[in-house]
């Protein structure tokens, strides 16, 4: 006779994990408009890359957490910028 409970059932593991992290990590989830989050970029502590004649500024959005680079030459947002 086999133990009840004694052995996890077949699952999907990445799932699992996922939908764990959405149940038991919860933070609170704030709308914002894009007003406010076009308020929120800051500068980092990281010193301007001069690259391919433009100057590059990496930034913070203290609201969303996201990193961008600012094309400071261009006056415009960059997020997937490689400097190779």
């Amino acid at each position: 006779m086999n133990g009840k409970g004694s052995k996890q059932r077949p699952t999907n593991k990445a799932k699992f994990d996922a939908n764990y992290d959405l149940i038991f990590n919860k933070q609170e989830q704030h709308h914002y408009d894009e007003d406010e989050i076009r308020k929120s970029w800051r500068p980092t502590e990281e010193e301007p890359i001069e690259w391919g004649g433009k100057t590059y500024q990496q930034m913070y959005n203290s609201l969303t957490g996201e990193h961008s680079y600012y094309n400071v030459t261009d006056e415009v947002y960059e997020p997937q910028v490689e400097f190779n």
